[in-house]
């Protein structure tokens, strides 16, 4: 991954709705992605459906719901921790030249 794709995923993360975004069963059928807000807020809402069940082309289950609603949380810290991680290499990186 280079610096610019990560920042292009911070920059994704930064426009998306605040979060912590989590997840709603609002009945077997279907599965709200909630933040927060005044009272309820949905962000979006999709079909819940067995392995060989899709809705509008993308199979949707509790796991799936969970895992986009956990990304708006996710994405930043693990863009976070990478940049953290570039710059120890750096740091050691810097100080192995020195050496030599």
């Amino acid at each position: 991954m280079t610096p610019e794709q990560l920042q292009e995923i911070e920059d994704r993360a930064a426009k998306a709705m605040r979060g912590p975004w989590s997840t709603f069963k609002f009945d077997d059928e279907e599965i709200w992605i909630t933040f927060p807000g005044d009272g309820f807020s949905s962000l979006a809402a999709v079909r819940n459906g067995s392995d060989d069940e899709y809705y509008g082309g993308i199979e949707v289950k509790d796991s799936n719901a969970d895992f986009i609603a956990a990304s708006r949380t996710d994405i930043p810290l693990l863009c976070s921790a990478l940049r953290e991680a570039w710059e120890k290499i750096e740091k050691l990186e810097g100080k192995n030249h020195d050496r030599t």
